[in-house]
């Protein structure tokens, strides 16, 4: 709510406004008429910061009490957050040994059925009928539970080791425009092909 003793609601807010902007004149024909557009801007000004400061005096109890939900909520679930996280890991961590030991199991099967085909080769005898290696099982992606099923998926991570080793071709190299220095050269007198000074007219407000 605003402060106290302020009773200003957002219909009272709607209503200045509309007052305010049915006084206003954009065609501006004259002195006169130009007179009454400065007061309406510097009146629309001093308007558009008593109403910034009131509606963050009425948002504040509104976001005071999100906020305070947010960090009831974000430690109603941490328990559950840091379980959950624990146990993807260890489930991460046991399937990776898991693959890695079918991996070590499929490559000693591949080196014994060279080792036979040698000793095949060696006898004068057709490798080709060495009976050829076995596929170790592998490990199943989706795994159907109650509640619903998990699915391990590969991702590989770009782990980058040391930057000043990688070649030029794998870096972006861009060309920005200093604004700031084509500005200062054009205010010099110098010229600077492409870029030209744009005089203009900006109305500066201050309030009472």
């Amino acid at each position: 709510m605003p402060k106290s003793g302020t009773t200003k609601t957002i219909d009272h807010v709607k209503q200045e406004i509309s007052t305010l902007c049915q006084q206003a004149l954009v065609d501006i024909q004259n002195d006169v008429q130009q007179a009454e557009a400065e007061e309406w801007v510097v009146a629309a000004t001093k308007k558009r910061k008593e109403l910034k400061l009131f509606f963050t005096e009425l948002l504040r109890p509104a976001k005071a009490a999100v906020k305070e939900q947010e960090a009831q909520i974000s430690s109603v679930m941490q328990p559950l957050t840091e379980m959950e996280n624990a146990y993807r890991q260890a489930l991460s961590t046991y399937r990776n040994k898991k693959l890695d030991e079918q991996r070590k199991q499929q490559q000693r099967l591949i080196a014994l059925h060279s080792k036979r085909v040698e000793r095949s080769i060696a006898k004068g005898k057709d490798p080709a009928l060495v009976k050829p290696p076995a596929a170790v099982q592998q490990a199943t992606k989706t795994s159907t539970t109650a509640s619903g099923s998990a699915t391990y998926r590969t991702e590989y991570k770009l782990n980058i080791l040391d930057e000043s080793t990688i070649p030029d071709d794998y870096w972006f190299v861009t060309r920005t425009l200093d604004k700031k220095m084509v500005e200062a050269a054009l205010r010099a007198g110098k010229t600077v092909p492409g870029a030209v000074l744009v005089e203009t007219t900006e109305l500066t407000v201050k309030t009472a």
